[in-house]
């Protein structure tokens, strides 16, 4: 696919476009409080260019901080520069080598500085993305391979942690390979708190436990850098990511049905269900994150993300799980609906057999006996045939009482 500049670009003045075929010869970060953070700069003819903010995401980033030997990319984010200069547009999969790998856009105009941070102790290589791989740890300027024995799902909170990365999801040994470099000669102690996993202790590993097929893999759930709002459910609603250091409304030109099946997959709420855009809201800020994907990402993180002030689009989606929720909901009120009938019935019978008069005796034959207020209206007459205050002969009475002993 040819490489498009992010939407961005189009809204920026810019005074010439330079498209090249030549590569950069080398790259590095500067400004930063060492040689693994800064703003991204390429060496280009002789001079170091700047590499432009727009679009620059933490795949592209990644392959910056594996190009410096710096570990893994953490932020990717972009400074504001006025001054007006040559530099270029950079579009990586993530997955090269040097940042020569990737397709280039030279432009000529006031940019935004694309600025990274590496994490120089700790990496995940080999993976599916940037949350999943093998885990290989710096020490004494070497990098080595960190061994599954004794390595549980504590130092993996710490190293998802360390790496943004969100919370850990699996842990399994020789899942992306062994690579080719030494098991280092520590084991992890960590408590699962720590920022830092070589702040955790350690303890001496003992020789010959790690062979083949006992490199740790870890899978990491990936920073909650996207989310849905104002839908009730958080498998519904706008879509929003955190960019920048805040989160903001994504721009919803050229979405698509694969963007919001990208972003239900990323939140685990299954697949899309539907998406449509509206007119955004007033009082908006000045730019919208703008992502464009190519089809093979994890996460919309991974997308290019560009910035754009017009048009203005909002983006609603639908996932598959909120409709799971929604039907179980339904389920749940038609149960509750049914319930409250049939007590509503039960009640309405009980009310008629009270306002009859009818009630339901057990003799103590355990026999059931029917009473009720025309059996006591026969007794009454009887009583008025017999005269008032006449007492029954006393042979009448026992009969009487009887009679009623075998009721």
């Amino acid at each position: 696919m040819e490489f498009q500049p992010p939407a961005a670009a189009l809204t920026a003045v810019i005074l010439m476009i330079i498209c090249s075929t030549a590569e950069p010869d080398d790259v590095r970060l500067v400004g930063g409080s060492g040689r693994c953070d800064g703003a991204v700069e390429v060496f280009y003819n002789g001079h170091w260019r700047t590499v432009s903010g727009d679009g620059w995401t933490r795949r592209d980033a990644a392959v910056v901080c594996r190009q410096l030997d710096c570990g893994s990319a953490v932020t990717a984010t972009q400074r504001q520069f006025e001054r007006e200069e040559h530099g270029f547009f950079v579009d990586c999969k993530g997955s090269e080598s040097a940042l020569s790998e990737c397709r280039f856009m030279g432009v000529i105009g006031s940019l935004p500085h694309a600025v990274s941070a590496c994490l120089d102790s700790v990496r995940l290589v080999d993976g599916a993305g940037l949350c999943s791989g093998r885990v290989e740890v710096k020490s004494h300027q070497s990098w080595t391979t960190v061994c599954e024995t004794g390595f549980d799902w504590q130092d993996a909170e710490v190293v998802c942690r360390e790496l943004d990365c969100g919370t850990p999801l699996s842990l399994q040994g020789a899942l992306f390979g062994e690579g080719k470099l030494p098991f280092g000669t520590k084991e992890f102690l960590c408590k699962g708190t720590e920022n830092h996993l070589l702040n955790c202790s350690t303890s001496a590993r003992e020789e010959n436990t790690c062979t083949g097929s006992k490199a740790v893999g870890l899978t990491c759930s990936g920073p909650d850098d996207v989310r849905l709002v104002e839908g009730g459910s958080r498998c519904a609603g706008t879509v929003e990511m955190f960019y920048s250091g805040e989160w903001r409304k994504v721009n919803g030109l050229y979405w698509s049905m694969n963007k919001t099946d990208l972003v239900c997959r990323q939140l685990g709420c299954g697949s899309a269900a539907a998406d449509k855009n509206r007119e955004p809201e007033k009082n908006l800020p000045e730019w919208d994150p703008l992502p464009e994907c190519v089809g093979s990402e994890t996460a919309l993180r991974e997308c290019s993300i560009g910035l754009i002030s017009y048009p203005r689009h909002r983006v609603s989606v639908i996932c598959s799980d909120s409709l799971s929720s929604t039907i179980i909901n339904i389920k749940l009120l038609v149960l509750f609906v049914m319930l409250f009938l049939m007590l509503i019935i039960c009640m309405s019978i009980f009310l008629i057999f009270k306002t009859r008069g009818y009630s339901f005796t057990r003799n103590t034959s355990g026999a059931v006996q029917k009473t009720g207020s025309l059996q006591s209206r026969e007794e009454e007459q009887q009583n008025v045939h017999r005269g008032a205050g006449e007492k029954l002969p006393v042979d009448l009475e026992q009969v009487v009482n009887e009679k009623q002993d075998r009721n």
